[in-house]
């Protein structure tokens, strides 16, 4: 019996957080490795044997060279899913807070009004946010239920093959003693969620009533850090000195961004369970 007694398919299911996601839900992977890929359309009919689909599969490259992927994966990609979506399923797309742009980071808590507007999006962000648009279109059309959930920092224990996020690389640096070069001092900010978290919110809402929504999801203030913070909480839990080198040197990503997780608080009755010394605590086990 599925979690929830249902039938659920977790594109990208192979990956960094979709092998989380898809053991939690006991469901099925439909990815590169396992044979299945979104961009070809005979193979995203599979999907219509399902109750609920949750869409992970992207191209995360945010390199210039990487637009023509990005468009091919995050939006044609999305695309072959929703053709073959009925009435009685449902999808949960799963989006990113990158698509707010660089003005997030004038925000003390970004919430799901934030403007989304182009402001510095790479091709990445900008696709995520037409695969949301295609979504609720089809959606809309098809009748078929649909959750956005727009990701920040979520972060997981290593699994194989995947090359993990920047928090797995930090704590990879400090248990193994290597130095870590921490541009614009490490003062940029994040809001940190770990996976379990993120599935619970899924779970919650798959269980509601909920018809079409789009949820904000991270940590929230109570797992704000910064880098240069987060760096020496990851030694002090490793009972390790970590090597740090701060240097002026800009990131080139948004400065700060901490979610408002006000929203799906009073909606779904979803907080954090795990603190962020608990969740950095399972990645150096």
């Amino acid at each position: 019996m599925r979690r929830l007694g249902k039938k659920i398919l977790v594109t990208g299911g192979s990956g960094y957080l979709g092998t989380f996601v898809r053991q939690y839900f006991d469901a099925d992977d439909f990815s590169r490795r396992s044979g299945w890929d979104v961009c070809t359309p005979e193979h995203t009919q599979r999907v219509a044997e399902y109750d609920v689909i949750i869409h992970m599969a992207a191209c995360l490259d945010k390199r210039v060279e990487a637009e023509s992927r990005c468009f091919e994966v995050n939006v044609a990609g999305t695309v072959n899913i929703l053709r073959n979506l009925g009435p009685e399923q449902t999808l949960i797309l799963m989006s990113t807070k990158e698509v707010y742009g660089r003005r997030a980071a004038n925000l003390s808590l970004v919430d799901e009004n934030c403007p989304t507007g182009f402001d510095g999006h790479n091709a990445y962000d900008w696709t995520k946010l037409l695969a949301e648009q295609y979504s609720e279109y089809f959606t809309h059309r098809l009748g078929t239920r649909l959750g956005i959930f727009r990701l920040s920092s979520c972060f997981a224990p290593m699994s194989a093959g995947n090359k993990g996020s920047f928090v797995n690389a930090f704590a990879d640096a400090v248990v193994n003693g290597q130095k870590l070069i921490l541009k614009s001092r490490g003062t940029y900010v994040r809001d940190l969620l770990h996976v379990a978290d993120l599935c619970k919110a899924l779970e919650l809402f798959l269980a509601s009533s909920l018809k079409r929504e789009i949820f904000n999801l991270g940590g929230g203030l109570s797992h704000t850090i910064s880098l240069f913070d987060l760096a020496c909480l990851l030694g002090e839990l490793a009972g390790k000195t970590p090597v740090l080198e701060s240097i002026d040197e800009p990131d080139p990503g948004i400065s700060r961004f901490v979610t408002d997780t006000g929203k799906i608080e009073r909606v779904l009755g979803w907080r954090p369970t795990l603190s962020l010394r608990e969740g950095l605590a399972t990645i150096l086990q």
